[in-house]
């Protein structure tokens, strides 16, 4: 495949993970987890679409670094790759909280400590020769 063709898959596959999470979010009916209807055009909230897009984003980003560290080898790509490992399941994370919602006080510091992960990761990467 040529650059450009690359380029528009890449942004195909993009658009297709932004819209399958709104798609997803409108079909619960258009309601909050206090019963009360979203406040955007009454099938969904703007930080659920951002949380879930985010989500989606690290996943296509982690396959992404999975291919370059397959084809490169490199200790810096598997770093990254690492990192964003990390992001997506902290966005799995929060989208079962999303849908499964749970008062569990283990949630906040397991997202804190997953940030540190993914900072001390890519500051490693950025880091390394």
């Amino acid at each position: 495949m040529d650059a450009t063709r690359k380029r528009a898959v890449a942004l195909a596959l993009l658009v297709v993970f932004m819209i399958l999470p709104a798609h997803a979010l409108a079909a619960d009916g258009g309601r909050t987890r206090s019963g009360q209807p979203d406040s955007i055009s009454g099938f969904i909230n703007a930080d659920s679409l951002i949380k879930i897009g985010v989500g989606m984003l690290a996943t296509l980003l982690f396959i992404v670094s999975a291919l370059a560290y397959w084809r490169e080898r490199r200790g810096k790509f598997l770093t990254i790759m690492l990192a964003f490992m990390f992001f997506m399941v902290k966005g799995l994370v929060g989208l079962i909280d999303y849908f499964f919602p749970a008062e569990s006080p283990l949630l906040i510091p397991f997202s804190d400590a997953i940030d540190f992960i993914i900072l001390f990761l890519f500051a490693v990467a950025v880091l390394k020769e």
